[in-house]
C-alpha cells in the first residue's frame, strides 16, 4: 500500500519548542529519532510549517500516488451488470467444477486398478520373462537357440517331465543341464527327486503353466487378428470358392517354431531323432 509523510520543517519546529517548551523534541532516544527521522525522510514526504501546509500537502501527495499507482478503484454498479445472472453464472461454474473433479476422481481410480490388478501384474512379468528368454541364447553345438522358443516349442515334454537318467542321451541332457536352469531362474520349472528312483526330474511349475497358457492365448489373439485382416482386405482363396480342396498343415516359420523337442522319461530314441531334425531347421541367431 502507498504511504506519505508530512513532516514539520525547522521554523514550525522551532516555534512549536516556544510554544510548548523542549518536551516536544525527543531527549531520551536522540539516535533512535535520528535514525527513524532518516528513514520516514527517505520515502515520499513534504516539509509543512502549519495547518495550511498540511491541507495542501495532503492534497498533493495523493494526486502522486494515484498517478504513481493509476488503479480504475471500486466499479460503479451500472457497470457491474445483473448481479443474480452473475451469481447464477457462478454457482453453474461451480457445479461443473465439482461434477468434473468426481469424474476425474473416478478415472483416476479406474487406471489405478486397471494399473494395479492382478491380470495386469502378471501380464507385465510374463512380458519381461518372455523377453529375457528370447534373448537368452544357448549354444548346441553350432547352432544358437533362445531359450524361449526351446521352451515353447517343447512344452509338451517340459509340462510331463524331462529327467537326467543316462539313457536319455546328449539331447536329454541338453534339456535338463542347459534350458532347464535358464527356466527355473524364473520360477517356470521345478525340479524334483522321485521315490525310489536314482535319476531327478524337472518339470514346469503352476507360474510355467500359466506361463504356458497366456503365450498360447497371445498366438491364438495374434492370429485371430491377422486372419481377420486378411478377409477384410485379400480377395477369397481358392479353398473359400472350391471347398474340396483341403486346407495344408500350418507351417510355423517363426523364430519360435519348429519340431518338437523329445519328452523326457518315454520313447528315447524317437526323441534323439526329433530334436536332430528340429536342429537341422532350427532358425539361428
Amino acid at each position: 500500500m502507498p504511504l506519505f509523510a508530512l513532516v514539520l520543517d525547522e521554523k514550525a519546529m522551532r516555534t512549536k519548542v516556544k510554544k510548548d517548551g523542549a518536551a516536544v523534541i525527543e531527549q531520551d532516544n536522540p539516535d533512535l529519532y535520528k535514525n527513524f527521522k532518516s528513514t520516514v525522510l527517505n520515502k515520499i514526504c513534504s516539509f509543512v510549517e502549519d495547518t495550511k501546509d498540511i491541507r495542501l500537502e495532503i492534497q498533493r501527495s495523493l494526486n502522486r500516488i494515484y498517478e504513481d499507482n493509476p488503479n480504475a478503484g471500486w466499479t460503479p454498479i451500472r457497470e457491474v451488470g445483473d448481479p443474480s445472472k452473475t451469481a447464477t453464472e457462478m454457482a453453474s461454474f461451480a457445479k461443473e467444477v465439482s461434477e468434473l473433479t468426481k469424474q476425474n476422481a473416478k478415472l483416476e481410480k479406474r487406471i489405478s486398478e486397471l494399473t494395479n490388478s492382478p491380470e495386469e501384474t502378471q501380464t507385465r512379468k510374463f512380458l519381461r520373462i518372455k523377453n529375457i528368454l528370447q534373448n537368452t541364447m544357448l549354444d548346441y553345438g553350432d547352432k544358437q537357440l533362445n531359450a524361449l522358443w526351446l521352451f515353447i516349442n517343447n512344452k509338451e515334454h517340459f509340462v510331463t517331465g524331462i529327467h537326467n537318467a543316462s539313457a536319455g542321451g546328449r539331447e536329454m541332457g541338453f534339456l535338463f543341464h542347459v534350458v532347464g536352469p535358464q527356466l527355473e531362474i524364473h520360477g517356470l520349472l521345478e525340479d524334483y527327486k522321485r521315490a525310489g528312483v536314482s535319476y531327478r526330474t524337472i518339470k514346469t511349475s503352476r507360474l510355467g503353466n500359466q506361463f504356458l497358457a497366456w503365450d498360447i492365448e497371445q498366438r491364438l489373439l495374434a492370429t485371430t487378428k491377422k486372419l481377420s485382416q486378411a478377409a477384410n482386405t485379400s480377395p477369397p482363396s481358392a479353398m473359400e470358392t472350391n471347398p474340396q480342396i483341403e486346407a495344408s498343415p500350418d507351417k510355423r516359420n517363426s523364430p519360435h517354431a519348429g519340431a518338437n523337442l523329445p519328452s523326457g522319461e518315454e520313447n528315447t530314441a524317437n526323441s534323439k531323432r526329433s530334436l536332430r531334425n528340429a536342429l537341422k531347421k532350427t532358425p539361428t541367431r
